[in-house]
């Protein structure tokens, strides 16, 4: 398997689920990128590219989480931004940054178009510290007097664990602030992590639409990250936060959620069940019906029999017993067997 590769983890389902809206994504770089760089970018103008644009000729694990390009600089230039998400520090995310960056510029240049600049964003937020180099070349640990000759890079990390929460409680758009929070918080004891997101949309008078949406997310998020806990229980908490903070609507609408995945659920396992019972139902009519069908032929095969033991009784004196089984189309074998039977 390729090193470099990735198999896709609750945490990078979340992340493009919630990133791939436009207006997230750009409310989320112009807060969360240098101002050096967010103040030459329309945000505006960003344009996702397909995983291939940048990426031909590598596998789908290893292209980039999110790919969009964007106007940038004075001239209105195209910038082409690789968005990585990361959920634990990986020593092999510099060779697979470069790796996207040398195929794109190689597909761009036998497309015929001019290669565009490449800005590579680490979006992270494991629990433990990032502690790799985010310089390419310190990274290789490439000698000072080898440097000037060696592609070099440097990654634009957004650390989430190095962003306050009020800062990130403040953002302008309110989904936006509840994924990196979300992102931030999930690792954590469900309780803490669903009374922090429902107290956030108390904070914000979030509209009933927006609760639901983040309750609902982040519901299904923690499920998959705390796969140790039932989801019974998971929807016992956040119901129970939901409760105790005074959203009934909302409660109400997690019950209603539940008990119809809980019919989904029962609907399903009605189906199995009746599938199985069926396969039952039809092994017994199979054996009954080859039970009854063998009684019946061996009454018939018994009264064959004893029609034939009847007729040799009566005609032994007047033919022979080959001359019986040639006149009965029977083997000479069964003709005697039923004589010594006699």
């Amino acid at each position: 398997m390729d090193p470099m590769s990735k198999n896709l983890t609750p945490h990078d389902v979340f992340f493009k689920q919630i990133f791939s809206q436009k207006e997230i994504l750009a409310n989320a770089l112009t807060e969360l990128l240098p101002a050096d760089i967010t103040r030459t970018m329309d945000v505006d103008t960003l344009v996702y590219l397909p995983g291939e644009s940048v990426g031909e000729g590598l596998s789908r694990s290893t292209r980039a989480d999110l790919l969009f390009s964007v106007s940038f600089g004075e001239r209105e230039g195209r910038l082409a931004v690789i968005l990585e998400h990361k959920s634990s520090p990986d020593p092999n995310v510099h060779f697979q940054i470069l790796q996207m960056m040398v195929m794109g510029w190689m597909q761009h240049l036998r497309e015929g178009k001019e290669p565009l600049p490449i800005l590579p964003v680490i979006f992270y937020h494991g629990r433990r510290p990032w502690t790799l180099e985010d310089r390419f070349s310190s990274r290789m640990n490439i000698p000072n007097e080898l440097v000037r000759n060696t592609p070099d890079f440097e990654l634009l990390r957004i650390d989430l664990s190095m962003i306050d929460d009020d800062r990130i409680r403040s953002m302008r758009h309110m989904m936006a602030a509840a994924a990196l929070l979300s992102m931030k918080h999930v690792f954590e004891d469900p309780n803490r992590f669903f009374s922090l997101l429902v107290r956030f949309a108390q904070e914000r008078a979030a509209p009933y639409d927006i609760i639901e949406k983040m309750v609902i997310l982040a519901l299904d998020y923690a499920g998959h990250v705390h796969k140790n806990i039932p989801e019974r229980e998971l929807f016992r908490m956040l119901t129970t936060v939901t409760e105790e903070t005074g959203m009934l609507t909302t409660t109400q609408k997690l019950q209603k959620i539940w008990i119809q995945e809980g019919r989904k659920e029962g609907i399903q396992e009605g189906i199995q069940e009746g599938i199985q019972e069926g396969i039952r139902e039809g092994i017994q009519k199979g054996l009954r019906e080859g039970i009854q069908k063998g009684i019946q032929e061996g009454l018939q095969e018994g009264a064959k029999k004893e029609r034939i033991h009847t007729i040799l009784t009566l005609s032994q004196k007047a033919f022979t017993p080959q001359q019986i089984a040639d006149l009965l189309s029977l083997d000479m074998a069964e003709i005697e067997r039923i004589l010594a039977q006699s």
